[in-house]
């Protein structure tokens, strides 16, 4: 028997968990031939925006205002910024700093995950630059010296890149400082 409503995703205060029995498609302004599944966004509480782009062969993302970090799940994407072209193919990965003219295409089906975030620079820190790369490519590295947790950093460390974290937790989410 199938209970109307019924479902694993959950909705709380300091968390969402989101199951495929829940994503909603949808166009989002600019973007043609692409369906998106929103998982995280400022009116989520989030101070990012996290999602998953499916492409129809040719489909492109439409502009936007912040820095965006794009990952290929499957397909082929055309990447053109800083006046070369890169092809991503899947565990490929392009960060465009904000305010970086871009194009992303599909080259054929694709998806792909796309974080968006407002940059918030550092004092003296150097303009952040395009970062391109596949994953399978970077040397994994133990966690916090656990060598049965292994992670590998997309990113080039230093105040540039912030394109995943918040300056300012702390004083946003009402906490104060310890």
């Amino acid at each position: 028997m199938q209970h109307l409503g019924a479902t694993r995703s959950s909705l709380k205060p300091d968390h969402l968990l989101q199951t495929p029995d829940t994503f909603i498609r949808t166009p989002l302004p600019g973007a043609t031939g692409v369906e998106f599944v929103i998982h995280a966004a400022p009116r989520l509480g989030a101070w990012f925006t996290q999602m998953t782009a499916e492409f129809a062969s040719k489909g492109t993302l439409g502009p936007t205002t912040a820095q965006r970090f794009v990952f290929v799940l499957s397909g082929k994407l055309e990447v053109k910024a800083a006046g070369k072209t890169h092809i991503l193919t899947p565990n490929g990965y392009a960060y465009l700093p904000q305010g970086t003219p871009h194009t992303v295409r599909a080259l054929t089906a694709s998806r792909a995950t796309v974080i968006e975030k407002p940059y918030e620079s550092e004092p003296d820190a150097d303009a952040p630059e395009v970062v391109i790369g596949n994953e399978s490519k970077v040397a994994d590295v133990a966690l916090m010296g656990d060598k049965g947790l292994r992670v590998r950093s997309l990113m080039p460390d230093g105040p540039s890149y912030d394109c995943c974290e918040h300056h300012d937790v702390r004083s946003r989410r009402g906490a104060q400082p310890g």
